[in-house]
């Protein structure tokens, strides 16, 4: 299976790919689709992410997009995303946001200027002990019901909490900053497949979803003039892009 139809096996209700190349708009093919809207001027579209199956990646520096209305979100959730972080900064960074007007937050997650991720369920705050590294992809899942919430990184569980009383939540989404406040503790660092379930995603398909991707080593590469479907999920490379790259795997073999 390839990383789309692994996400799309688990229901997602939003599954943002980052592909778009080009505009302000993050389209969404989850099974209820929220476009994200650019809140301001900064980030970059139409990169590669971690998979060759079409995804792509958002480079957030100040500003990030964001769904500013409401959307009931309820336990049990789950909140997936990846990260490209390109060196560390000594700041506060949300990659990924799930919170309401308040900032009362069902998802959020956050790095440290150590390095660590922090998710922010309903459940309590739970960090990575360990950094993460910089310099290549880093796939992360927070899930979470009234049992407890599990934060997994790269397919493996690095925290969790304690149960919690049934709790829902007028959420606001964010990919590369905070939603409240909007564009709160941007996030500079390459961002992809964003995805919100309305069910507790077990270890399982938290490994399932990880193994599924096929290039976390490769730094972001333009897709500039590429295209992407919204009906298949799927962006390509535009012609330019595609030779250069071709002409480099070439290189590489003929100097092997």
């Amino acid at each position: 299976m390839t990383y789309l139809t692994t996400i799309l096996a688990d229901a997602p209700v939003h599954f943002w790919r980052c592909a778009d190349p080009g505009g302000g708009v993050l389209n969404d093919i989850g099974s209820v689709p929220l476009a994200l809207e650019i809140s301001g001027s900064g980030p970059e579209l139409a990169y590669t992410g971690p998979n060759s199956d079409g995804g792509s990646c958002v480079i957030s520096n100040n500003v990030g997009f964001h769904y500013m209305d409401m959307e009931s979100t309820s336990l049990p959730c789950s909140f997936e995303f990846w990260v490209f972080q390109y060196y560390r900064l000594a700041t506060l960074q949300c990659p990924f946001a799930a919170e309401d007007n308040a900032g009362a937050t069902m998802g959020t997650c956050r790095l440290t200027g150590a390095g660590q991720m922090q998710a922010f369920p309903p459940n309590g705050v739970l960090t990575d002990p360990t950094v993460m590294p910089t310099q290549t992809w880093h796939h992360w899942l927070l899930a979470a019901d009234t049992a407890g919430a599990n934060l997994y990184r790269d397919g493996g569980l690095v925290a969790n909490a304690g149960g919690v009383a049934a709790t829902t939540t007028a959420c606001r989404f964010g990919i590369g900053a905070r939603a409240t406040p909007q564009n709160g503790n941007p996030c500079a660092a390459a961002i992809s497949e964003g995805a919100v379930y309305h069910t507790k995603l077990s270890a399982a398909r938290a490994l399932a979803h990880f193994n599924a991707a096929d290039q976390p080593a490769q730094p972001p590469i333009s897709k500039q003039f590429g295209t992407f479907s919204r009906s298949s999920g799927v962006a390509t490379l535009g012609a330019d892009e595609s030779a250069l790259i071709l002409a480099s795997v070439r290189k590489t073999f003929v100097n092997l």
